[in-house]
This record gives C-alpha cells, structure tokens and sequence, in this order.
C-alpha cells in the first residue's frame, strides 16, 4: 500500500509512503509488492532518459534473518526502465506477459536490482545490473558485472565487502545501498543503442547521492531484427522484493519513503528540488502520467 501525505517527504513536505510487504522467504515464488508508482511517458518515448528521487527508510526496518532464512539474502527491484511495444491496456505489459513466448511487447528493459547479504555485522549490499533485450527477451549474465568480474564498471572502487555466501567467489566490492535511515538521491540514466544489432549509444548510468558509482557503455538493447521506433516510455519506481527478516504468518509491512521524483533528457542532480528551491529545472519529458 502507498499514499501520498504531509509528513512523509524531505524536511517534513509531501511524500510518499511505501508498505512493503515481508514475504518471508527468498526465490521467485516469493515476490511480494509491486510498484507504487508507474509511470507512463506515451507511445514515441524518449531514446535517452534520467530517473531520479530520494528514497528513506524506516527506523525499523529489517532485511534479513538468519533464524527464518539461513544464509540467504533480502531482494528488491529497485528501478525499471522500459519500453512498451504494444497498446496499452492489451493486457501484455507486465510480468510473465512481457516475454515473447506469451506474446509480449515489454522490452528492452533495465532492472537496477539490489540484494542484502546476512554475514558478519554489518551486513551488507550488492547491486546487480538485469538487461533485458529486444526483440527476444534475451537476457545478460549478470554476475558478469559484478564489481569483482568488471571493475571497470564502477567510475569510483566500492567498498571492500567480506565475500558473500552467495554467488560464491564473485563479489569483494559492492556499491553500498544507504540503510541509515536519511534521505539518499538516487538517479539513473537509460540510453538506447543507435542502431539495432549494433553497441554505439547504448549504456546505463547510476548517481548515488551525485556520486556515479556505475557506468556501463557499448549496450545493445535492441538487436538486429528490433526496431528503435520507440523510447524508453515505461518507468516503475520500486517494485517486487523478497524479505526474510520475518515469517509469511507475521504479515509484517515495514515503510519506506519516496520523494522529489523527477524525469528529465538532463542530467538532473541532487540538488533540484521539486518546488520552492531556486534551481534551473531539467528539461522534462512530455506526455507523463501515472499508473
């Protein structure tokens, strides 16, 4: 459940409250939540394209327990960029429905994902970069990106992590997600390819508190056969999630915040705020509405 009141943003403004349901265990047959904000940009989309918004958590929450789910590790969808094929409201937007096989028109898609690690106190994060690609679905490996396979994918070395129980061996550094229960900026950028079945112009970019902390290039999100016609036009902030730190029977929620969401074919910045601060706005996309 979301909603939107006084009190839930920065400096005590208007924000969004997210309720996050705990699933209690861990793998696809646990996905729990969905989106609380979708956002639709229209048909054409836009080839090149910056997310960015504060997000908090609450005080009180809990990622991971090592007495309801041994060794194993919390789950969150982050952010998705995507690019809708179809007509909307033909029912092949979402979920298992993107796939080819079932007809879909989802695709590409970036899915910037994120796991918490049970080890030693404190336990920590990995970021894990997810491509899906057009016009087949196909997808990329991504242990391949992790910082341990690619450092060169990271502008700035992270932090020195313990290795984590799973995936064994790959991951020493990790881009450490905020859990100090402050307000953290995050933006993301999603740039398609020039031409299909070829890498120039594709490439994914993520600011964390106006630090780049990754930087990808040489993308080939839509392959030969796909066609370009369209931009990215689908965005959802936030989505499934996989917690353990209680049971299923506990039917625990715990709350997360959303603010100073903005969109924009710029670069964007911490430091643009959403009304009353004394900032050049961003271009921004035209055609937006919300899910």
């Amino acid at each position: 459940m979301a909603e939107i009141k006084n009190g839930y943003g920065r400096e005590s403004g208007r924000g969004l409250q997210y309720n996050v349901e705990v699933s209690g265990c861990i793998g696809s047959e646990c996905y729990a939540n969905g989106t609380p904000m979708g956002v639709w940009l229209g048909y054409e989309g836009y080839k090149d394209l910056y997310v960015r918004f504060y997000v908090k958590y609450s005080p009180g929450w809990k990622w991971t327990n090592d007495s309801i789910s041994p060794n194993t590790a919390a789950y969150q969808k982050f952010l998705e960029f995507a690019v809708y094929n179809g007509t909307v409201g033909d029912g092949k937007m979402d979920g298992p429905r993107a796939t080819t096989a079932l007809g879909g028109e989802l695709m590409p898609i970036w899915i910037v994902n994120w796991y918490q690690y049970i080890t030693v106190t404190p336990s920590y994060t990995i970021f894990q970069n997810s491509e899906r690609y057009a016009p087949d679905y196909s997808y990329n490996n991504a242990t391949n990106d992790f910082h341990s396979m690619n450092p060169s994918l990271y502008p700035i070395a992270p932090p020195m992590m313990p290795s984590p129980p799973f995936p064994a061996g790959h991951q020493a550094r990790s881009v450490l997600w905020p859990t100090d229960n402050e307000w953290h900026s995050y933006e993301f950028r999603a740039r398609l390819n020039d031409v299909a079945g070829l890498p120039e112009g594709g490439l994914s970019e993520f600011w964390l508190d106006g630090i780049k902390v990754w930087s990808k290039s040489g993308i080939i999100w839509v392959k030969a056969g796909g066609s370009l016609e369209r931009g990215w036009n689908r965005i959802n902030i936030l989505d499934n999630s996989d917690i353990a730190s209680y049971s299923r029977e506990d039917h625990m929620t715990m709350s997360m915040y959303i603010d100073d969401v903005a969109i924009s074919t710029n670069y964007i910045g911490p430091d643009y705020g959403i009304g009353g601060v004394d900032a050049t706005a961003p271009a921004s996309p035209t055609g937006l509405s919300v899910e």
